[in-house]
């Protein structure tokens, strides 16, 4: 994996640890929910009494978690038929105070919350998807789970969503499909990936509706494409630019195939 995409994956997809402020870069909603597990609004009934320790990443160093429990009110994506979850936080006490640096969410008793979790299967808990893993009532909350939910239907039939009529209901498809298959696997240690090509007519359709992206939002463009993590293999180089990537996914958008991302074997 590149640094570019392995940056983006710890900070997307897993990042309980700590990021530089200067780093930090907001997660549209729709990007949030296609690298979650779970997406659910509930309510903090309990944090758990006794800390515990767990890697900040598979394969990183540990550090100490909470446990909130959570009682499930409306599950957006994922966790069929949970009504509990156990969620693990850093508490206030081992937030970073430098000043240089930006923690994740703090949960607390009897508070709201929209949740974008994370989880191995080797744990009993899951974990929030980064900086951006938890929104509270005083952030926007019913504009968010209604922009959460907008996604997360998508995703359930995203195959449809690819062939729909609807330009923009293909391009956030397409948006949202290829952050899914770029994000880094939740039980994959960190530098130890591999890819593996989707299929054929799945690639060419989320390419076209990538297309149409690059024309409505440049931004969330920019991201997807830069995941893709092209290379000079592939015929694409030396430097990446939004402008590069769209000509390139046109030229090739029947040969090239995008790459799932999957723990190496």
């Amino acid at each position: 994996m590149t640094a570019r995409l392995l940056t983006a994956a710890v900070m997307v997809a897993l990042s309980t640890s700590w990021s530089f402020a200067t780093s930090i870069r907001f997660i549209p909603v729709p990007e949030r929910v296609a690298g979650a597990d779970v997406v659910a609004v509930g309510t903090v009934t309990n944090i758990e009494e006794k800390a515990i320790e767990a890697e900040q990443f598979n394969g990183g160093n540990k550090i100490r978690f909470r446990i909130a429990v959570v009682k499930v009110s409306d599950r957006i994506l994922g966790g069929e038929e949970v009504t509990h979850l156990r969620v693990a936080f850093v508490p206030k006490e081992d937030q970073p105070n430098d000043g240089l640096k930006i923690g994740t969410p703090i949960l607390a008793k009897d508070e709201e919350v929209l949740l974008f979790l994370r989880k191995r299967s080797d744990e009993g808990f899951y974990r929030l998807g980064g900086y951006f893993g938890a929104v509270k009532k005083a952030n926007k909350f019913d504009e968010t789970v209604k922009e959460a939910k907008a996604a997360a239907k998508i995703l359930a039939d995203a195959d449809k969503a690819l062939k729909s009529n609807d330009q923009t209901e293909r391009m956030t498809a397409a948006w949202l499909i290829t952050m899914r298959h770029r994000r880094h696997p939740a039980d994959a240690v960190i530098g130890k990936t591999s890819e593996e090509p989707i299929g054929a007519d799945e690639s060419q359709a989320i390419i076209e509706g990538l297309l149409v992206l690059a024309e409505k939002n440049s931004d969330a463009f920019y991201m997807t494409a830069s995941s893709l993590n092209l290379t000079r293999e592939e015929g694409f180089g030396p430097n990446f630019t939004p402008d590069k990537a769209k000509a390139w996914l046109k030229d090739n958008a029947k040969t090239y195939r995008i790459k799932k991302v999957v723990p190496a074997k």
